[in-house]
């Protein structure tokens, strides 16, 4: 073979390697090019549907060239397993239902979903357990042999498992549990047709605001005893309180919360999910302005406790801002 055509397939395989690369490691945002996402929310009456509203706009705003829609969904397990099935591309869920569900326990037990990634922390959803003020449950153990709404379907775990370990009361056992939306447990509560619900949200939700204008409620609290099995049995969950007047309650109510992370598939685009994670970071007080939780995604406290791993285009940002080793 001659030189000259020796150097002529040395430059074509210079040419031919990068761009092979490139199919491989899957396509930058160029200049001009749209790429559409779904973000999957929660039921219409919670603040997850709202905060996933406000950050489709504003990332959308920011990145045109990324064309992002909320999905109305069932809330976190339900999220998390249509970015499982990639049938969406980011999910909102709840810290110990995206690790449960990494580690493959609950109803991913033996099968772990590893390719979820976090893009980051942000808001915190707050446990509630709202009856009627006629009604005679005024503790957590009160609730035995009762008529439960234990959240959306999308959300079968964390209800359950908080009564259970906290009061010892199983499902199907010592209550009967079914599982409404936000709006339908609160016309079953006025109806009758239920006697307490439970919601894990932001507050102060639609649905129940709502309600409060219609019928005096009580709040069943977390005393300091199980307050404590919280912590012990679920790390994630940190002590709170729903501030006095959130719904015409007349004093702080003493609860369990517990962070709300953005994650999504390992295999999406990592300079789309930066993109994403840039536009929402840099732009928190816009979003505070359109829902309060939705400002609480923030550079100072996105990656505090997680600790699955990153997908690379957030790991990427934050690394670059400086809150995550080189």
């Amino acid at each position: 073979m001659s030189k000259s055509g020796a150097l002529g397939k040395f430059i074509l395989s210079l040419l031919i390697v990068p761009a092979l690369f490139g199919l491989l490691a899957g396509p930058a945002l160029a200049a001009g090019q749209q790429v559409s996402l779904s973000i999957g929310s929660g039921t219409s009456g919670g603040a997850f549907y709202m905060v996933g509203a406000a950050l489709a706009q504003v990332v959308q705003k920011h990145e045109p060239n990324i064309l992002m829609n909320s999905e109305a969904t069932g809330g976190t397990s339900e999220n998390i397993k249509l970015v499982v099935n990639k049938d969406t591309d980011i999910g909102m869920g709840m810290a110990d239902d995206i690790v449960a569900a990494y580690e493959g326990r609950r109803a991913y037990e033996n099968k772990p979903a590893k390719n979820l990634r976090v893009l980051m922390s942000g808001q915190t959803n707050t446990f509630h357990v709202i009856t009627l003020a006629k009604s005679d449950i005024k503790k957590l153990s009160d609730i035995r042999g009762k008529r439960v709404s234990l959240g959306p379907a999308g959300a079968p775990f964390f209800g359950p498992d908080m009564l259970e370990q906290v009061v010892g009361l199983k499902k199907g056992v010592d209550y009967k549990g079914q599982y409404l939306g936000h709006d339908q447990a609160a016309d079953a509560l006025a109806n009758g047709d239920i006697d307490v619900l439970i919601a894990t949200l932001a507050y102060p939700s639609a649905a129940y605001s709502n309600l409060a204008m219609t019928h005096e409620l009580r709040f069943i609290e977390f005393d300091a005893k199980d307050m404590k099995i919280v912590k012990e049995k679920f790390p994630f969950w940190r002590d709170s309180v729903i501030p006095k007047g959130t719904y015409k309650n007349a004093k702080a109510i003493r609860t369990p919360a517990v962070p709300v992370w953005l994650f999504t598939d390992k295999d999406q685009d990592p300079d789309v999910i930066y993109r994403v994670v840039k536009a929402i970071v840099e732009n928190s007080k816009e979003l505070g302005k359109i829902h309060p939780d939705a400002g609480k995604y923030q550079l100072k406290t996105a990656v505090k406790g997680i600790n699955l791993p990153l997908h690379p285009g957030a790991e990427k940002y934050f690394k670059e801002k400086g809150v995550l080793g080189k």
